[in-house]
């Protein structure tokens, strides 16, 4: 039996192989309506953000607003334009320096959030997640939670705020106008309530800082 019949016996029996996931050829309506709503306003034109599409080189739009409880929820948490912004700003400045430093992907827990599934989770309306300033993200592979919040202090990167939260991720926040604040802190568990314990960068430095 030649190969041909072979291949055709083996597609019957099992069917064909999985087709690709493919990004989107047409953006979601609600992101088509904020860019014409956008260059109403301001007489300028905007790109159309979709599935697939990338804020930096190791970054996507999708993975930088996509939700799981937005999903269960059905909250449709597509960002403004000046979102999207802050977005790129803070993929370019912090996290894709950070990916490119310890040569591992990272896996982002929480990007953009629009403040009806801010407030879902329980956060509050001044999150930076709601500017599309912040992001909750690990360093797959060696590097631990506080390798890479430390390495972000020590660099020679601008970020507004750098939290370690829980030894679990990474909390790091940037603004593209104003002063960036280079906050630097630990969240902790204590008797059940969250709180936060706040550093110098020149106290991370010498590790004067308790985990």
């Amino acid at each position: 039996m030649d190969i041909s019949k072979i291949m055709e016996i083996i597609v019957k029996l099992f069917g064909s192989k999985k087709s690709e996931v493919k990004s989107n050829d047409k953006p979601p309506k609600k992101a088509q309506d904020i860019a014409k709503k956008f260059e109403k306003t301001t007489g300028k034109a905007t790109k159309i953000w979709k599935v697939g599409d990338k804020l930096s080189p190791h970054f996507s739009y999708d993975e930088m607003t996509r939700s799981q409880t937005a999903e269960r929820n059905s909250i449709d948490n597509t960002p403004k334009v000046e979102q999207v912004d802050n977005l790129i700003a803070l993929c370019e400045n912090v996290l894709e320096p950070v990916r490119v430093h310890f040569k591992n992907p990272a896996t982002v827990t929480s990007g953009f959030r629009c403040i009806e599934l801010n407030r879902k989770i329980g956060s509050t309306d001044r999150s930076q997640h709601t500017k599309g300033e912040a992001a909750d993200f690990v360093i797959n592979g060696s590097p631990t939670v506080t390798d890479v919040w430390k390495w972000i202090i020590d660099s020679d990167l601008d970020f507004d705020q750098v939290i370690q939260e829980f030894g679990r991720w990474v909390h790091v926040s940037y603004k593209r106008s104003g002063e960036n604040r280079h906050k630097c802190s630990i969240a902790k568990k204590v008797d059940g309530k969250t709180r936060y314990f706040h550093y110098t960068e020149e106290q991370i430095e010498n590790e004067e800082y308790e985990l």
